[in-house]
């Protein structure tokens, strides 16, 4: 007699614009994933957007060792939610606890300077560090509308320049400021103006 093989979950994958590839598995999953053998399960994997990974990337470029950990937490992240705003967006991620923490433990990073197509007054993009892990990207525009597929026409950094009193202000540049990303990994407590 043949011995019975519990039946396979079944998956669809598809991909939009904002939320990338999603994968839909319905049906009973094997115990490491989803508690007992033959429960039924629903899982969704949302995967980063060409937009949020080439931004991502940007803000963990670096020789320092705190980027390096971010980057291993990068490559395992997906996307617990995204909300868009109207003016903005936010996207969150989920990052298995079983990777390194980051020390500081709070970062904000906010030295990429990104230009979107439709959006004529600039964007400010903040990447968040909290509890060790990526947090959430938190994407606004200066005026008008967040688009709701947004592409990059072009990715560069900013240069802290000091201004008085405990003030900067920020230049466009190609090559990350080191300065700005020191600042960054004094962590969130640390961040005082440049």
């Amino acid at each position: 007699s043949r011995a019975s093989r519990p039946a396979m979950p079944t998956c669809t994958s598809k991909w939009s614009a904002w939320e990338g590839i999603t994968t839909h598995c319905n049906g009973p999953a094997p115990a490491t994933l989803a508690g007992p053998l033959n429960s039924n399960v629903r899982r969704q994997v949302i995967q980063l957007t060409s937009f949020e990974a080439r931004i991502l990337e940007a803000f963990l470029r670096g020789s320092e060792k705190p980027l390096a950990i971010l980057r291993e937490q990068a490559a395992a992240a997906t996307v617990a939610s995204r909300k868009h705003t109207g003016v903005g967006a936010y996207t969150d991620f989920a990052v298995p606890e079983s990777l390194p923490e980051v020390a500081p433990s709070e970062m904000i990073f906010g030295d990429v300077n990104a230009e979107v197509d439709g959006v004529e007054n600039g964007v400010a993009i903040l990447l968040y560090v909290e509890k060790g892990y990526l947090s959430f990207l938190e994407f606004a525009t200066y005026l008008g509308e967040w688009p709701e597929d947004p592409k990059l026409s072009g990715l560069g950094y900013f240069r802290e320049e000091p201004m008085q009193p405990n003030g900067f202000s920020l230049i466009p540049v190609t090559d990350r400021d080191p300065q700005a990303v020191a600042r960054a990994l004094k962590g969130a407590h640390g961040q005082n103006a440049a």
